[in-house]
């Protein structure tokens, strides 16, 4: 998942220092490498974005930073294909370095296994 990360333009924009959401349970840790709870995964989902997400009201899979993928014969091989306009808050393009150092980092600290779906 990319935090902060955004598509391009949007003009007239104006910066804020706090975001407000409103739970009714705790939220364990913002690090998507750890979250494994219901509650924290809405927050994340509100902040962040994975590779691809569902569809809503379905369980089709629809495109998110990817904007395209394929997959290998026997399913062991995905290639994703980043959208051009991917940018962090900061204004820092997002590349696949980016997307393989967050997986990486995941498999080395071994957080949340359901993470590796996006």
């Amino acid at each position: 998942m990319a935090s902060g990360c955004t598509g391009g333009g949007g003009g007239g924009e104006e910066k804020a220092s706090t975001i407000v959401i409103g739970v009714t349970d705790k939220v364990t840790d913002l690090d998507p490498a750890n979250a494994y709870d219901f509650y924290t995964w809405e927050v994340l989902h509100n902040v962040m974005e994975g590779l691809v997400k569902y569809k809503p009201g379905t369980l089709e899979i629809e495109p998110a930073l990817a904007e395209s993928w394929e997959v290998n014969e026997n399913s062991t091989v995905w290639t994703f294909h980043l959208r051009k306009d991917l940018k962090f808050a900061d204004g820092t393009p997002l590349t696949a370095k980016d997307v393989v150092r967050s997986i990486e980092r995941v498999m080395k600290i071994q957080g949340d296994p359901l993470l590796a779906r996006y």
